[in-house]
């Protein structure tokens, strides 16, 4: 640990919370912030209530959402004893992913962490439903199944789940920042990978193929629309992308993440 703590504990993303947020998803167009019956949106008062049951919310808290191992009722352990396997709404009432997997619902399975746990539209994964069982319709598809512009897998631009970009110097992984340096167009920058590693790019970094739009001056509105794109999006005239996805839109994304 290089003498200090830092990141993420494999149990602030495996843990009962994403769980719950999977089966309470009843999702529309993931992509579109707002377009889902979930409990994402959710304060966590409203969703320690829902799922749990309590108003202790610090409670919820601690079970739920940063179990420990020995922590007080032995949470993560109670966790994996006590968990029931998401169920398959495809097949019918009553069947479990575990019934066609046999897997106990861990490995491969669609209620696994998302991105989706802590990003909001459009940084999630793509709607589900492509691979049953893993994943299911009005659900998010699990991360190594999601396909953003072009086609592309997410994991093309930022590497897998347990090695994500952007890697720190002086970190374990070096393959992963290695990795990430090939594709950099300097060499240099090993956070996830930039449209200059495909496309030829205009002065604000921006693909040349959006020459004509608003988008070309603006970069990270450019990014909120190629993380917007997916399944045959790429097929789409300029004019008919624009159109599907305002600049205006993208925009006022990035005006929010930016905002104090």
């Amino acid at each position: 640990m290089n003498g200090e703590l830092r990141g993420l504990y494999c149990t602030n993303c495996h843990n009962a919370n994403a769980q719950a947020w999977y089966k309470a998803d009843d999702l529309k167009t993931p992509q579109q912030p707002g377009a889902a019956e979930t409990l994402r949106d959710d304060s966590l008062a409203e969703i320690a209530k829902t799922v749990s049951g309590s108003d202790d919310v610090a409670a919820y808290a601690a079970y739920s959402l940063d179990p420990k191992v020995k922590g007080e009722g032995d949470p993560l352990v109670a966790y994996y004893a006590e968990h029931e396997p998401a169920a398959l709404p495809e097949v019918g009432e009553g069947v479990t992913y575990a019934d066609a997997s046999a897997g106990s619902d861990w490995w491969l399975a669609a209620g696994e962490p998302h991105c989706a746990d802590c990003h909001v539209a459009p940084f999630v994964e793509s709607m589900g439903g492509g691979y049953f069982p893993i994943d299911q319709k009005g659900k998010y598809s699990l991360y190594r199944y999601s396909k953003a512009h072009a086609d592309l897998a997410c994991q093309s631009c930022h590497e897998s789940i347990h090695g994500l970009y952007s890697v720190y110097d002086g970190g374990a992984d070096d393959t992963t920042k290695l990795q990430a340096q090939q594709f950099s167009p300097d060499g240099d920058y090993s956070g996830p990978v930039t449209c200059a590693a495909c496309h030829a790019v205009g002065a604000h970094g921006v693909p040349v193929q959006l020459a004509d739009t608003d988008y070309y001056d603006d970069y990270w509105a450019a990014v909120i629309l190629m993380h917007r794109m997916r399944g045959k999006d790429h097929t789409l005239k300029l004019d008919e992308l624009v159109g599907k996805y305002p600049y205006a839109d993208s925009a006022a994304v990035v005006k929010a993440a930016l905002a104090p």
